[in-house]
């Protein structure tokens, strides 16, 4: 079987219509919109056209929103379509410019792909003269305001300023006076019974921490804070300060301290520093036989003489 012999001209007008055509034109040019004196960052609009033959159409190339074109940068692309097709199709590019003087823009290439094929176009923009937003050699200067206009005063004035000054006076010291009867009215606070009775205080504190639903590191915090504390009371030395090194030697030097009751201090004392720095966690039978030795230790820990006794001994 013979194929039919296909001329060469018929087959690359072929390929051509199956293809698409594409042309260049490196001649087009746009006309600069403006408005009055241009400005170092004033928008500028720069139009041009382009042949398009039908209403289905692309539009490619260099300028699109955000692209730096030269000594500038687009801001937007705005493409207005002819009436009829086919037709030019009308661009207006918006482009900030960041250059003073006469600048000149390269070369853009713009691409229209439509039914009749690809027609590339090389917008070539004139040249742009661009002034500063000030003169050569000037600096901004803030506008002179001149002097506020005083008042006139007049004695009817006076007068009143005076009175309104005079009555905000009697009325704050007739506030700072109530606030004085009412302080010396107010009975005394009462004391509590940490210091009125700071064993009583400390036993019932070991009994509360113990009967309520607490973390171990909180009942235990607060169990080495209250045996401390009457320990410092009791004797006067800073075991709230102390670290349990300090507090373990400190009670060896108590003399009227019972041996039992420092022996019952440093092992609550110790079972608090593991729980609150080595984070152990006490089983219920830990909490019962640290609860008992606290209540043991504070029930042997001899009384406080009271002052004037011992400034007598």
């Amino acid at each position: 079987m013979k194929w039919p012999v296909v001329p060469p001209a018929l087959l690359l007008s072929l390929s051509l219509a199956a293809l698409g055509t594409s042309s260049t034109d490196p001649g087009v040019r746009g006309r600069w919109v403006l408005q009055g004196p241009v400005h170092l960052g004033d928008p500028v609009v720069l139009e041009s056209s382009l042949p398009v033959s039908s209403p289905e159409f692309f539009l490619e190339g260099d300028l699109v929103p955000g692209a730096d074109w030269g000594p500038g940068r687009v801001v937007s692309l705005t493409k207005t379509p002819p009436p009829s097709f086919p037709g030019d199709l009308r661009l207006a590019v918006t482009v900030q410019v960041f250059a003073t003087g006469t600048v000149e823009f390269p070369a853009a290439r713009i691409a229209i792909r439509d039914r009749s094929g690809l027609h590339d176009r090389v917008l070539s923009p004139p040249p742009l003269r661009l002034e500063p937003l000030l003169p050569a050699g000037a600096a901004p200067r803030p506008p002179q305001a001149g002097p506020l206009p005083l008042p006139r005063a007049t004695p009817w004035m006076w007068i009143l300023l005076g009175a309104a000054a005079l009555a905000l006076g009697a009325a704050a010291m007739a506030a700072g006076l109530k606030k004085a009867r009412a302080r010396a009215a107010s009975p005394p606070p009462k004391p509590t019974l940490r210091e009125m009775d700071p064993p009583l205080w400390a036993r019932r504190e070991v009994e509360r921490v113990f009967g309520a639903h607490m973390e171990p590191g909180a009942r235990y915090e607060t169990l080495s804070m209250v045996l401390r504390t009457l320990l410092e009371w009791r004797y006067g030395l800073p075991f709230l300060e102390w670290t349990g090194h300090e507090v373990r030697a400190g009670l060896l030097t108590l003399p009227d301290l019972p041996s039992e009751a420092g022996r019952a201090y440093a092992a609550v004392l110790e079972l608090c520093d593991q729980v609150l720095y080595a984070r152990h966690l006490p089983d219920p039978r830990e909490d019962e036989a640290a609860r008992s030795a606290a209540l043991r230790a504070l029930s042997l820990t001899p009384p406080k003489a009271p002052e004037g006794t011992r400034e007598a001994a």
